[in-house]
């Protein structure tokens, strides 16, 4: 699961201002992709740019899937606690039609899922309502079963 770059695509993300110092423990967290600097202009805001994002001296990155990785061979799981936490993302930050823009338009949700939903192995794992367990659950059943038919 990771976004590529394609002419005219748009993602629904959020843009987190932070310390410079902070980009090497960032760099380290998310080694699977290239940070990549964009330019204001290539970003769409739902509200107002915020003002420290505005100034002329303060870069903005984004982080791209490495495409250079060999493939791995044979099916490779994709934690259910870190599907989880970005679920949960999505949903707090976009809601619920965000959340089934996410799974609709995600490549590589065809990969198995590991459930460790009650033994978390991702770091970062959530804690989950009884009705984002039922929405997600229900939200990747109908993904699953649209790429089937």
């Amino acid at each position: 699961m990771s976004a590529h770059p394609a002419p005219g695509a748009a993602i629904d993300g959020l843009l987190v201002i932070d310390h410079a110092r902070n980009l090497e423990a960032v760099d380290a967290r998310e080694f699977r992709y290239h940070r990549r600097e964009i330019a204001l202009s290539n970003l769409g805001f739902a509200g107002e740019v915020p003002a420290l994002a505005r100034q002329a001296d303060i870069p903005l990155y984004v982080y791209e899937a490495r495409t250079e990785h060999p493939p791995v061979e044979g099916p490779c799981a994709i934690l259910r606690s870190y599907l989880d936490a970005v679920m949960q993302g999505f949903l707090h930050e976009f809601g619920e039609a965000g959340l089934h823009r996410f799974v609709d338009e995600t490549e590589a949700f065809d990969m198995p899922i590991h459930e460790d939903r009650h033994a978390p192995v991702y770091a970062r794992a959530v804690t989950l309502t009884p009705a984002e367990v039922v929405l997600f659950d229900a939200a990747l059943s109908s993904r699953q079963a649209a790429r089937k038919s």
